[in-house]
């Protein structure tokens, strides 16, 4: 009678939620920049009511991060690095005091790339967590002369900071899903380019910028990758 009593199944393994591995994972989500700037290449000084613009346009941000976690044995706290890289494409754009009826000044944000370290607090599956570190975007600003239609751009690369926070929650052992706000602020002095279209050489192509930033929050998605953490 012994042999024949159904025997238990053994109990798989309890689920371990730590959050030490190092990850990959896309972003998406929402973007708003913001500057100001006066430009030259209408003829009159900078700086002056007729030369300077501002604005802040509203975009889509995108792109990927990767980085490694570790969480201290028998602690809620966990410590990270990450690298993320986004693309980013929105401008703004303000009519000129010698054109007024056209938009004779732009500015726009190509690129969003960061270099970040993280403090967080596991709460089982939940991560709450802030970071911040370097920072840098790409810059196109572009003006018309309205009368002569000359035109006066550049690209270039500036640096800056970034501080953030999110939330994150593991679905799976290695599967997390989060929501993340960052805030990006860059120093952005005055901007050198070469001649106009007309070959003429402006003095202060694009000068006195204001405090220029990024805002974006974003939904994001990370795969932890074998063999470290459970």
């Amino acid at each position: 009678m012994a042999a024949d009593m159904p025997v238990k199944a053994p109990e798989g393994p309890v689920p371990m939620w730590g959050w030490t591995e190092f990850y990959f994972g896309l972003n998406i989500g929402w973007a708003s920049p913001t500057t100001s700037w006066c430009t030259e290449a209408e003829g009159t000084a900078c700086p002056g009511p007729d030369n300077f613009s501002s604005g802040r346009p509203v975009g889509v941000v995108e792109g990927g991060q990767f980085g490694m976690r570790w969480q201290m044995p028998n602690s809620p706290l966990v410590l990270g690095v990450e690298a993320m890289y986004d693309g980013l494409d929105i401008s703004t754009s303000a009519a000129g005091a010698l054109a007024p009826t056209t938009q004779a000044r732009s500015i726009e944000f190509n690129n969003l790339s960061s270099a970040t370290g993280s403090v967080g607090l596991a709460m089982g599956r939940l991560l709450a967590y802030g970071k911040g570190g370097w920072a840098i975007t790409e810059l196109h600003p572009d003006a018309i002369d309205g009368v002569t239609g000359a035109d006066l751009s550049t690209w270039q690369w500036v640096n800056g900071w970034t501080a953030g926070a999110g939330l994150e929650y593991m679905l799976f052992t290695h599967f997390s899903i989060g929501l993340e706000y960052n805030y990006y602020q860059f120093d952005v002095s005055n901007m050198s380019a070469g001649p106009n279209s007309l070959g003429a050489n402006i003095a202060c192509p694009f000068c006195d910028f204001g405090k220029t930033s990024i805002q974006t929050v974003s939904g994001r998605i990370n795969i932890k990758l074998w063999p470290y953490g459970p």
